[in-house]
């Protein structure tokens, strides 16, 4: 198996729980993501939004066996504070998790997932993201309305809605991934992430390059801690 990390377009996503916070994944066992998930035992759930959709149905489109989509698609791996799984800069929300329970992953290739942290860009007021409809059509959040509710955990609109997501997962040669920032190839090649000419249009999003210097996400993203006080971010998973 390559030792490059690789992101697939994961629609089929529930809550579970919420402390912990645990969700709940289908991965087809024909995935490549299925056998690195299945093997490392963590990923990252990505939360995109709308100027990220071209580059999220492309990932949906092609195989991390033969292809590096974090080049490919001009999306810049930022180290994890947790797990060895990368986030996606440009995405909206990073959640850090690992596998907690593997007992349905044969029959329904579903994968319990524990979300050990969480990471949202504070400057985003309002989010547009996109969620899948089928054959190629989305919807896109927009207008958010309040009702009363009984309810202690008061989660906006979004959350009731099963958000598309890039989920991304480390190689099992890790000290040899491309994508560590710690490692050599990051140190020859500063430009990776960078906008390139051809491939997706760079007017769909406007990449903001990692900062490979600082070794963390933290000075980049507001950290939510998923402790026993955690409250889940406003988007969902």
């Amino acid at each position: 198996m390559t030792g490059r990390a690789n992101a697939m377009t994961q629609s089929w996503h529930t809550m579970i729980d919420f402390e912990p916070p645990i969700v709940g994944c289908v991965i087809s066992n024909r995935n490549h993501t299925f056998g690195m998930l299945k093997a490392t035992k963590e990923c990252v759930i990505n939360i995109p939004t709308v100027e990220l959709a071209a580059q999220v149905v492309a990932c949906g489109n092609s195989s991390g066996r033969s292809l590096d989509k974090f080049e490919a698609f001009h999306l810049t791996p930022m180290r994890a504070a947790v797990v060895q799984a990368p986030l996606i800069a440009e995405c909206y929300a990073n959640l850090e998790c690992r596998v907690v329970d593997a007992s349905m992953v044969t029959r329904y290739n579903l994968f319990i997932l524990e979300v050990l942290k969480a990471w949202v860009d504070p400057s985003r007021k309002r989010p547009r993201t996109i969620h899948h409809l089928g054959r190629g059509s989305f919807m896109v959040a927009g207008r958010t309305i309040k009702l009363p509710s009984r309810m202690k955990l008061r989660l906006q609109s979004e959350t009731e809605r099963s958000e598309l997501g890039l989920l991304t997962c480390r190689g099992m040669s890790d000290s040899a991934c491309p994508h560590r920032l710690d490692s050599p190839g990051h140190a020859a090649n500063p430009g990776r992430g960078a906008p390139r000419s051809g491939g997706v249009s760079n007017d769909l999003v406007n990449i903001r390059r990692c900062n490979r210097n600082s070794g963390s996400a933290a000075s980049r993203r507001k950290t939510v801690s998923a402790s026993s006080s955690f409250r889940p971010p406003p988007f969902a998973w």
